[in-house]
């Protein structure tokens, strides 16, 4: 789902506002549902990547001063980037604390291209990518240890003739 900017939810605002000329009042989602109960918002805004709703007076639409102090991923970032840490070039983000999150799971993801050749399922869980990394190493160890074994035994034969 698109999320919204700021001048984006002020102009979907207006027209929700146009259209029904008797409410005072919306809550509308990141993606630019509007409600008129904010409980519904709130449940609606749980499917959507920000969880965050917003109050819209008719006279705020009106007067064109919306306050957004919700997650900065509302906000206008130039460059399609949906926040200033996609603008750098994280490719998701929820907030500051995933931001290591993501780059361990980018560099989990780098390390289990390296070891099976291809490429993890991109919505895989980070604890999984943790798990298959970890797996494929095991593996990889073992494989080397299966081979040294073998090459040990057979250096060590050798016929002698008496």
């Amino acid at each position: 789902m698109k999320i919204l900017n700021k001048e984006q939810l002020l102009e979907k605002a207006k027209t929700v506002f146009s259209i029904y000329p008797a409410a005072k009042e919306f809550h509308f989602t990141a993606d630019g549902q509007a409600f008129t109960e904010q409980s519904n918002a709130a449940n609606h805004a749980k499917t959507l990547e920000v969880k965050d709703t917003v109050l819209i007076t008719k006279s705020m639409a009106a007067s064109g001063s919306i306050d957004v102090p919700m997650n900065p991923k509302i906000e206008k970032v130039e460059g399609g980037a949906k926040n200033e840490f996609q603008k750098l070039g994280t490719k998701s983000e929820s907030g500051l604390g995933n931001a290591g999150e993501a780059a361990e799971k980018a560099a989990l993801a780098a390390k289990h291209e390296e070891l099976s050749g291809k490429k993890p399922a991109a919505n895989i869980s980070l604890d999984k990518l943790k798990a298959k990394v970890q797996e494929l190493e095991d593996a990889k160890a073992a494989e080397a240890a299966e081979a040294a074994k073998s090459a040990g035994s057979s250096e060590g034969k050798t016929e002698n003739p008496e």
